[in-house]
């Protein structure tokens, strides 16, 4: 088992890197500068975009219909029920950096700092209020909005604030290979019949864990820009049901390292008068006579997929790669059947010295099923 456990835990951790580089926070509260006399002179100064099309007509009505304000009116009714009012000196050193920043200062909700605004905008049940600080020279206006991970990114905030474990994913990632390079494998026998390392077992191993990655770093990356925040695994906002079918796709190629360490682990050797064998947690060491048959069996694609891929190339051509393909298809095992009832079967075909079990199947000290004993000899 020892090559499940070392594929299990290589993929765990490489999720976990994928993970913290893809994870973000929920939500964000963003401060931002704005600047009352200047919405005052917009809605009141002359028109100079274009004078005709919809547009202009619409600008048109606005202005006609809009009567005029001093500037104190015209806060104090475009603030007016949406303000929610601070003090405190930390707040001048935040109106200073707001203002010296374009794209405004970001915090988390759980920040001390704006716990006032937070509960502010959460008793008005709002997403954006102004802000209102009284300065030394007099009362100041900032505005505030509670958003989602993808509108701080889109807003200039810092990626450290959004991906707060980004800085760590390097070390599950090097933890996975140290583990999946560095964990001692068991001595392989002398003579023995093992599957081709890079074919068999390291290309899949790649191809699987990558494959499976994919669909979980999909899952950080589209959970966000659907539902609006970073829990993958929300039930309130119903993630949790999208990321499962991407976790699912992920999962079938996961299966795949489940027959890689099979592969892996996969050991033949042939003895005088019997054969010993390992794959995973299982070995076998027995006499020929202790055989009842050796069966052969077919590794190929089943037959109703092959008929089916058969015809769906007939109809589009990018299945034809995949009808030659399983067309070629030479796979082929055999299975032993005991004195018990037991059996016990594996490929042969992806073995590279496969030529020396066929020499003793053939030697007459085995007793044969009629198609396994016509098989070998056809293929001599």
């Amino acid at each position: 088992m020892r090559e499940i456990y070392r594929r299990i835990l290589t993929a765990g951790m490489f999720f976990i890197a994928i993970g913290m580089f893809l994870f973000v926070r929920d939500q964000f509260l963003r401060v931002y500068s704005v600047d009352m006399a200047e919405e005052y002179s917009r809605s009141y100064a002359p028109d100079l975009g274009p004078s005709f099309g919809a547009m202009a007509m619409g600008r048109s009505f606005i202005r006609s219909t809009t009567q005029f304000q001093p500037i104190g009116e015209f806060v104090r009714s475009k603030s007016e029920g949406i303000t929610v009012t601070v003090d405190g000196r930390i707040w001048g050193d935040v109106y200073g950096r707001v203002e010296s920043d374009d794209d405004g200062l970001f915090f988390l909700p759980s920040d001390g700092t704006v716990k006032q605004v937070v509960d502010g905008l959460r008793n008005m049940e709002r997403s954006f209020a102004y802000v209102k600080y009284g300065s030394a020279v007099g009362p100041v206006f900032m505005a505030a909005s509670l958003m989602g991970p993808v509108d701080a990114k889109g807003s200039g905030a810092p990626d450290s604030l959004v991906y707060p474990f980004r800085a760590f994913a390097p070390i599950p990632l090097i933890l996975a290979l140290a583990v999946y390079v560095l964990l001692p494998r068991r001595r392989t026998s002398p003579g023995a019949l093992t599957y081709s390392k890079w074919s068999c077992w390291v290309i899949p191993d790649i191809l699987g864990t990558v494959m499976a990655g994919f669909f979980v770093a999909l899952s950080f990356i589209l959970a966000p820009e659907i539902f609006g925040d970073g829990n993958v695994l929300g039930i309130a906002s119903g993630a949790i049901w999208f990321t499962s079918v991407l976790w699912f796709m992920g999962a079938i190629f996961t299966s795949i390292l489940y027959w890689s360490a099979r592969y892996s682990s996969f050991e033949l050797v042939i003895q005088e008068d019997g054969i010993s064998l390992r794959q995973l947690s299982k070995e076998l060491e027995f006499r020929f006579s202790y055989l009842v048959t050796v069966e052969w069996v077919d590794y190929r694609p089943p037959r109703w997929l092959r008929i089916l891929v058969r015809i769906a190339s007939m109809f589009d051509w990018r299945m034809r790669s995949h009808d030659i393909s399983m067309s070629l298809s030479r796979d082929w095992g055999i299975r032993f059947v005991f004195l018990d009832g037991s059996t016990f079967k594996f490929i042969c075909s992806r073995l590279p010295d496969v030529q020396r079990l066929v020499d003793v199947l053939l030697s007459g000290r085995i007793p044969l099923s009629p198609e396994l004993e016509s098989f070998l000899k056809g293929e001599g």
